[in-house]
């Protein structure tokens, strides 16, 4: 039995993408479905033309009762409308033509494309650039994941280093030789599992910190969080941030990032300084952030 379908596919061709295609697919009349142009979106398009990284696009025209409407391919084609200049050569289209039966065939249409199932996610972006480099490939894709994301808050927030790559540039970093060893060491750390109250950027960041003031005693230090402390020593300092991160994830309480991060080295600097025993953990956060000893 033939299964009936809303919408048929009636062209599918790739062509040189021109500026009179590009006009031509900004000026037809928008599906009643389409969303509000994102000016966030039309940045982001922009920033990608402007740094030659723009790729072929994808847009596909729907006919309902003789009317050619855009069903995908309004934000691309409004920022080529206005490259003013900077229109990418040498490029193809890959231009699709449907015909609906009706209006509810075009919204059916309209839903195949952008997925939010399909989208790609932080992890996934991660993972890409993670497996460009052979030596990262035995550590877990969320390890390596926070541990670029730790970096870079390390950087903005301690440091307070500018031009800190942000949201998916944050993966870039995998491209840094300098930091694979930091991240090769953090798998070996959590390489029992995810241990889901340690899983922020804030507190990788801690841990990149420490690594950097003495990575032998990072090692010790944060193997001993990752299981949860020392057993039968409660107010020993690895045990009491263990437990101070558990209760977070449970809802005891809140705490904000930076509070998150200055727990870890409160931790830290009073194992440094010979204590082997604290009642809780301190994380004011009033003034700047507390240096790691």
């Amino acid at each position: 039995m033939q299964t009936s379908t809303h919408f048929r596919l009636v062209s599918s061709e790739t062509v040189p993408l021109t500026a009179d295609l590009a006009r031509e697919m900004r000026q037809l009349p928008p599906s009643p479905t389409e969303r509000d142009l994102s000016q966030k979106r039309v940045q982001f398009l922009r920033d990608r033309l402007e740094a030659g990284l723009f790729h072929p696009p994808h847009w596909v025209k729907a006919v309902v009762d003789g009317v050619t409407y855009r069903a995908n391919g309004q934000h691309s084609s409004d920022v080529l409308n206005a490259a003013n200049g900077v229109f990418p050569e040498g490029l193809q289209a890959h231009v699709d033509v449907y015909e609906c039966d009706s209006m509810d065939g075009l919204a059916l249409l309209f839903r195949q494309y952008d997925d939010r199932n399909s989208a790609r996610s932080p992890l996934d972006v991660s993972g890409a650039y993670q497996g460009l480099q052979q030596d990262l490939a035995e550590v877990a894709r969320a390890v390596a994941k926070l541990a670029a994301e730790g970096i870079c808050w390390y950087r903005r927030n301690v440091k307070n280093q500018e031009g800190t790559p942000n949201g998916d540039d944050r993966y870039t970093l995998f491209n840094e030789q300098q930091e694979h060893g930091f991240i090769i060491w953090l798998g070996n750390v959590f390489a029992g599992g995810k241990v889901i109250s340690l899983m922020k950027p804030e507190v990788f960041a801690a841990i990149y910190a420490t690594y950097q003031a003495d990575i032998d005693a990072a090692d010790d230090f944060w193997t001993e969080v990752v299981s949860g402390g020392r057993e039968y020593e409660e107010e020993y300092p690895t045990t009491v941030l263990a437990d101070w991160y558990v209760r977070q994830h449970n809802h005891e309480f809140k705490v904000k990032p930076r509070g998150r991060y200055q727990g870890a080295i409160y931790a830290w600097n009073a194992l440094r300084d010979g204590k082997t025993s604290i009642r809780d953990i301190r994380c004011d956060v009033k003034k700047n952030l507390m240096p790691v000893k």
